[in-house]
């Protein structure tokens, strides 16, 4: 087997393919690829959340949650 027509052959197998075409199909495919992997990422961090929830370990959260309201309004007075 010669290796340089395989790379050859390998090289040429998608020329008859409008160089548009391509591009448009990689991009979409990019952003499908981005999407999914925001979709998938949050569905780990929401399961990850779920379960260290259900054991007490993230108390913090919800006193960060609460305290959140408070805190533009204390910058605000800070600055007067």
């Amino acid at each position: 087997m010669d290796t340089s027509k395989e790379i050859h052959k390998h090289l040429t197998a998608n020329s008859h393919i409008k160089k548009k075409y391509i591009i448009v199909g990689n991009f979409l495919g990019g952003i499908a690829w981005g999407v999914g992997t925001v979709i998938g990422a949050t569905v780990v961090v929401a399961i990850l959340f779920s379960i260290l929830r259900s054991f007490n370990f993230l108390p913090f959260v919800g006193d960060f949650l609460r305290d959140l309201p408070e805190k533009p309004s204390n910058s605000l007075q800070l600055q007067k």
